[in-house]
Order: C-alpha cells, then sequence, then structure tokens
C-alpha cells in the first residue's frame, strides 16, 4: 500500500489531481491500497473546484489529532 501526506500541498491543478486520480484507480484494480492523508485547505479546495471527489484520489477523511 502507499500513503500520501498530503499536509504540504500548497497549490494543486488539475493535472496533478488527474495523476492522483490514475494512481489511485491503478493501485485499485490491482487489489491494492492507495491513500492521501492530512490534505491541506489548497489540496481540498482544488478537488472541490475541481468537482474531484475526495474518493476519486484516495482522500482520507481521518480527523488529526
Amino acid at each position: 500500500s502507499i500513503e500520501l501526506d498530503g499536509s504540504g500541498v500548497s497549490r494543486a491543478g488539475a493535472l496533478g489531481l488527474q495523476v492522483l486520480i490514475s494512481a489511485h484507480r491503478c493501485w485499485q484494480e490491482d487489489g491494492l491500497e492507495f491513500s492521501v492523508t492530512k490534505a491541506s485547505e489548497p489540496l481540498k479546495s482544488a478537488c472541490q473546484t475541481l468537482g474531484i471527489d475526495a474518493g476519486d484520489i484516495g482522500l482520507t477523511t481521518e480527523e488529526e489529532d
């Protein structure tokens, strides 16, 4: 499995999110886990602006401590 820490993302564009969507789908098809944790506000905002569901990039909704 792979887990990406999204807390350091300061800018996210359509191409970068497209790569995350593709990676998430490929890993899922192979039966492996792929997730993005601790998403920064710019990452969340970019997903919302572009109409990308958080689940499409493996974004977890876990609460931070």
